[in-house]
């Protein structure tokens, strides 16, 4: 065998050693980086996507309103009006057809219910709270005329709803000039007899009619103003909330009289002449505050653009002339809708521009509508004195109910 020099030794220990170093840093590198590796948290790069540019609506956007209270018993066979001279229509050219409680009957109650029986009204001129009670002469009290109406129907099987309640005015008109102290004990009275006739009513229905008291307005703002210093509008006013205050904790609806006639006294009733009674236009109003408070009437019309000026893409040039033809529709339909209003009328259409100034529009006349039941309205919008950019125009309808509905456009004025 032959030996290895020694220069030849040396140099395979040099490469040993070698090996070895490099072996080691490499170890070493190793766990380095598999430390690195296991406290660093790798996440996986997104592309960024860009914020999708809002865009008009390619469609007008309608709402139809709905009442949310809660819900009336319904209309029965038979409407039965109680109370005044108010109540009973004194002051319209015919008082059983044309006060509130006629044309609550037949412009409204019928056209929802058209086999409703004829309405008795069994109002009395001077009625009084306590006199509601009292046996006339020769006949009953105006109370046990009433319940006996309401037995009738139980015998006949038919329902008596609505019952309407109008009481309490002349108790406050034969008190409005005395004093306090006195003002006060016929009020308290008042309040007494009233709590006392929702109860017998209540009672003897079983709970099953719809019952509606009504306010009062006061005739007398037209010379006194009614400001809050008028003696005799706070008077008004007192007895108003009490009717409101029973009525909520008799759990029976209110029709407002005072804020219909309010600043339009003068208007509504016959005071210029010297006579407190509504006039042929204030029984219409009272009829459809009555209509308002029944809650009969839940639901919006519909609203819908017929023709629209404003181009697909939605872009305008400020000072164009755009004109748009709307139709709305009541989700009552009669055949007499279109005769007088009541159920099913639209009482009337405005526009808004971003949500300012209610400007109304003009109803094309029954006379030349093709269908009876759909009311036209016809809108020319100027763009002059926009500004650039986005804007929203909404149309509103509203009905005699007072449920609203709502179509809305949005459209680009450039720059």
């Amino acid at each position: 065998m032959k030996k290895l020099s020694a220069h030849s030794i040396i140099v395979t220990l040099i490469a040993l050693a070698l090996l070895i170093v490099t072996l080691a840093l490499f170890f070493t590198l190793k766990n380095f980086v598999d430390e690195v590796q296991s406290n660093t948290e790798f996440v996986q790069p997104v592309a960024t996507i860009p914020a999708p540019t809002p865009t008009l609506s390619p469609t007008p956007r309608v709402t139809i309103g709905h009442n949310d209270s809660a819900a009336p018993i319904g209309i029965g066979d038979l409407y039965l009006a109680l109370g005044d001279s108010v109540g009973y229509g004194l002051g319209a050219p015919t008082p059983y057809d044309m006060g509130f409680a006629g044309l609550f009957y037949n412009n409204y109650l019928k056209r929802v219910r058209p086999a409703m029986t004829p309405y008795k009204n069994l109002a009395i001129p001077g009625e009084s709270s306590s006199s509601f009670f009292e046996a006339k002469p020769g006949n009953k009290s105006q109370l046990q005329l009433a319940l006996d109406e309401i037995d009738k129907a139980k015998i006949a099987g038919k329902t008596v709803s609505p019952i309407t309640l109008t009481l309490g005015g002349n108790d406050m008109l034969d008190n409005r000039n005395k004093s306090e102290q006195l003002r006060n004990s016929a009020l308290q009275q008042f309040e007494t007899n009233f709590s006392r006739a929702l109860d017998e009513l209540k009672a003897h229905t079983g709970n099953r009619s719809d019952i509606i008291v009504t306010t009062y307005y006061n005739p007398y703002i037209y010379q006194t103003g009614g400001g809050s210093e008028d003696e005799q509008n706070n008077w008004v006013k007192r007895f108003d909330e009490s009717i409101k205050r029973i009525a909520l904790d008799k759990g029976v609806r209110v029709a407002d009289f005072f804020a219909p006639f309010f600043q339009h006294e003068g208007d509504y009733t016959w005071i210029k002449f010297g006579d407190v009674h509504p006039n042929a236009s204030g029984y219409n109003v009272l009829a459809r505050a009555l209509w308002q408070a029944s809650g009969y009437d839940r639901e919006g019309s519909s609203l819908s653009l017929s023709y629209q000026g404003i181009p697909d893409n939605r872009k305008l040039q400020s000072g164009e002339r755009i004109t748009f033809k709307l139709v709305a529709a009541d989700n009552i339909v009669s055949s007499k809708q279109a005769e007088t209003p009541g159920a099913g009328s639209i009482a009337g259409v405005f526009y808004t521009m971003d949500g300012l100034n209610q400007t109304p529009l003009a109803a094309v006349p029954a006379l030349y509508l093709a269908k009876k039941a759909e009311a036209e309205f016809t809108c020319i919008v100027d763009t002059t004195g926009l500004v650039a950019g986005k804007h929203i125009l909404n149309f509103v309808a509203q009905d005699m109910a007072g449920n609203t509905s709502k179509l809305e456009i949005d459209f680009e004025v450039s720059g």
